[in-house]
């Protein structure tokens, strides 16, 4: 397993000014290969514990062998999203490479992003591999979350109906990529405000890869640290 010796996106050097008490945890929704896991574990603020999940076998037994005697870390094999139900999780491969990062149980999500993305794209070298998961809402895992980075290529907001009670119970931060307008509006429902880090610091606002999700309490006890 790499290691790292900072974050690998920016958007995590935030999670210095992060004040979590010792018995929440931090969630990885989407954990793909582990990365923001990784970013999540070189946090001097981060002694909590961290619990990942991943519905995607074809990569899973790889990300469970690299925490596997890390005692902070618990992995679960599914998906989470509104409901508890057996979806297709759709795989993009190009030219016989996983493009796993890019795994969505929205299928056009999956086929459609490599397509204005990639240099000299041909069709005929995409495939899509379609793999059964279990899926679960997360408010049946009854956590205590202080911070929850989600990332599943379009389903966010299916993720969030899903995690009701918990939102409402514990206002956990949340970071989220590719934030579309009605996850925004969803979330206004529960007091969230929305925020750019840059420059050491959060900022009003949208990101153009991640933006934090914040109510004001959680605001108001961030530690103001440079």
């Amino acid at each position: 397993m790499k290691t790292l010796n900072k974050p690998h996106e920016a958007d995590f050097n935030a999670l210095r000014h992060f004040n979590p008490k010792p018995d929440e945890v931090f969630l990885d929704i989407g954990s793909n290969r582990g990365e923001a896991i990784l970013s999540m574990l070189i946090s001097s603020k981060v002694k909590n514990n961290i619990i990942g999940f991943e519905p995607n076998d074809l990569i899973f037994k790889k990300l469970n062998n690299n925490y596997k005697n890390n005692k902070r870390i618990k992995l679960y094999n599914i998906g989470l999203a509104d409901k508890n139900d057996t979806l297709d999780l759709h795989v993009p491969f190009y030219r016989n490479w996983m493009f796993d990062g890019l795994s969505s149980f929205d299928f056009n999500s999956a086929n459609d992003w490599l397509k204005t993305r990639l240099f000299g794209f041909n069709e005929k070298h995409l495939s899509i591999k379609t793999v059964q998961c279990e899926i679960q809402m997360l408010d049946n895992f009854e956590l205590n979350p202080y911070f929850i980075k989600i990332d599943v290529q379009g389903y966010e907001l299916q993720v969030l109906k899903g995690a009701i009670q918990t939102i409402k119970s514990h206002t956990p931060i949340l970071l989220i990529e590719s934030i579309d307008n009605e996850t925004i509006e969803f979330l206004k429902n529960y007091n969230y405000e929305f925020y750019t880090y840059a420059n050491n610091k959060f900022v009003k606002g949208t990101g153009t890869l991640n933006t934090f999700c914040i109510t004001q309490n959680k605001m108001d006890d961030l530690i103001n640290e440079k």
